[in-house]
């Protein structure tokens, strides 16, 4: 399992690691999560051993290093396995490492770039351990953490580059592991929506949608920030790998592609648009207990030249439709949107966009003395109005 990306894939300024004492069986580098091989690329040698999965601040780049995704997806992924399958833990032993480089582009860390000798590297050395222990390896997915380089770069471009890292990559796995299946990408959804009208999340989210080889992991908007508003905190990291473990439980243990809430439709009756989803717990809920509150709950709706048309009610129907009632003007919309253009009020993220929409989905874990929640929280999204 290789956590991939840029600064939030190697848990920068996530200091001080919480995952410190390894659980589950769960392995990694000697050198931790963020090690590289002697003489080739990176600051921190130490893949020719393994240790119990933990979290450390040793890094091969960067300097503020701290808690990753890695230890928070091993142990939902073991936590929920248990639960909902019975399955032991320790059963499936996870090999979980974070190769990526903080403030890389896409292009910086696709199989063309350099940085991706390190990606390589991690591959090849977990599988020399494996041999050497008699252990089989093969990397089951690869969750992402990678987009706000790519923040003015075109959506076609991001998705088509996406599409040929993923075909690139898995070919290259099978040729090392012998694996027979291709490495799905588990994508999260940067909340940076600024730049050309949110194009990148617009194609994070529509590579699940559309392409075999993406599943979504979950947005990171409700997700707490750190300090500089940029990154996020130890327990954000945490809480993210525990959206990444859900997923790869669903896809490794399910056998099914995981779950998120999708739109489904959005259609107008009246001065009313109604926007279905597909939810996976019902009823859908507007969170302002554990979400800062945003203008409108995250939604907005808009005419074909983009222009705000004013909403006087929002509510919620048979637990998967959000109804949204116009104060005028409701024959000219056109695009109904969330999650893409307030930020809450109260919240530390700099220019990052954010909602109140969740579903109802069952659970808790733990972490740092607080308790949250297993419910999917709705990705930045929009859809086009037809007429009921």
């Amino acid at each position: 399992m290789v956590v991939y990306g840029q600064s939030l894939s190697v848990g920068a300024t996530s200091r001080p690691p919480l995952s410190t004492t390894p659980r589950y069986g769960h392995l990694t580098f000697g050198a931790g999560p963020r090690a590289s091989k002697a003489g080739s690329l990176g600051t921190n040698p130490g893949t020719d051993t393994v240790k119990g999965l933990i979290e450390n601040t040793a890094a091969s780049e960067g300097s503020n290093r701290g808690e990753t995704p890695c230890s928070g997806l091993a142990h939902a992924f073991t936590e929920l396995s248990l639960s909902e399958d019975g399955i032991a833990p320790g059963s499936v032993v996870l090999f979980c490492s974070a190769p990526g480089h903080g403030g890389y582009s896409l292009a910086q860390l696709d199989m063309n770039s350099a940085w991706v000798q390190v990606l390589k590297d991690h591959v090849t050395e977990a599988k020399a351990r494996a041999d050497e222990a008699g252990k089989s390896y093969q990397v089951v997915a690869m969750p992402w953490m990678q987009g706000e380089a790519n923040s003015g770069t075109a959506y076609q471009t991001y998705y088509n580059g996406m599409v040929a890292f993923q075909a690139g990559f898995s070919a290259w796995v099978k040729s090392v592991t012998g694996q027979s299946f291709d490495v799905p990408i588990i994508m999260y959804q940067t909340p940076n929506n600024g730049s050309l009208n949110g194009q990148i999340s617009r194609a994070q989210l529509d590579l699940c949608l559309n392409e075999p080889g993406f599943f979504f992991g979950g947005p990171i908007y409700h997700m707490e920030p750190a300090t500089d508003g940029t990154h996020i905190t130890n327990i954000s990291e945490y809480r993210t790998g525990h959206q990444f473990g859900r997923a790869v439980k669903q896809y490794l243990i399910d056998r099914k592609k995981p779950a998120f809430i999708r739109s489904v439709a959005a259609v107008r009756k009246g001065s009313t648009i109604e926007w279905k989803f597909s939810v996976p717990l019902r009823p859908l809920v507007f969170d302002v207990a554990t979400m800062p509150q945003t203008t409108d709950y995250g939604f907005r709706v808009n005419d074909s030249a983009g222009n705000k048309l004013a909403i006087s009610s929002i509510a919620i129907k048979d637990g998967d439709t959000v109804v949204l009632t116009l104060a005028a003007g409701a024959a000219s919309a056109a695009e109904v949107r969330y999650a893409l253009d307030y930020r809450a009020a109260g919240t530390a993220w700099n220019d990052e966009e954010t909602g109140n929409l969740r579903d109802s989905t069952r659970g808790d874990f733990s972490v740092a003395g607080g308790t949250y929640r297993r419910w999917h929280v709705a990705p930045s999204c929009r859809a086009a109005i037809t007429q009921g």
